[in-house]
């Protein structure tokens, strides 16, 4: 489940910050990457990368438990902007964009807004490599295409997604009851 769905699936007033999360992804979605959205992308995703996270048990196809659920700890949380369009229109991904991207605070951890990857449709798209003046950038012609590789490329190391705890889950709406 994502982040964003959590609001859809509860309707009972559950506050989105007491829910336990087994995410691996969360991304963004605003109509243009400037400073401004770089700047609150960094901040919610930060705000998700604090919340408590929890894996579930995971059963063989028997239904054996042959081992518990990852470590959520050892999963980190990719954080992603998607868009139609820069606000920077002749260098979208150049000096000023680079400058608001690498302006993101990276530590502490739990206050880590830092961006991993995204898409400005009309003007291309970026995978930040191991520090965010690593940039792999994707011009608009190969934008969608670079950052859905870019995407894949992110996720396949970490293998399997984290398994819902549903347990905790219940218990949340038990007790909002």
């Amino acid at each position: 489940m994502t982040p964003s769905s959590h609001h859809s699936f509860f309707r009972r007033g559950l506050h989105a910050s007491s829910l336990p999360r087994a995410s691996t992804l969360f991304s963004i979605v605003k109509q243009e990457i400037g400073k401004a959205t770089l700047t609150e992308t960094g901040k919610k995703v930060a705000s998700v990368r604090r919340l408590k996270r929890t894996s579930g048990k995971i059963y063989d196809y028997k239904g054996n438990l042959p081992k518990d659920g990852k470590d959520p700890e050892s999963q980190p949380i990719l954080g992603g902007i998607l868009a139609v369009t820069c606000h920077w229109k002749r260098d979208p991904f150049g000096r000023y964009f680079r400058k608001a991207l690498t302006a993101l605070p990276a530590v502490p951890i739990e206050d880590d807004h830092r961006l991993d990857l995204g898409v400005a449709l009309s003007a291309g798209a970026f995978e930040v490599g191991s520090s965010p003046e690593d940039l792999l950038i994707y011009d608009q012609s190969t934008a969608l295409v670079g950052f859905f590789m870019a995407l894949i490329r992110k996720l396949q190391p970490l293998g399997t997604a984290l398994a819902m705890d549903l347990n905790i889950w219940s218990e949340r709406l038990r007790d909002e009851q």
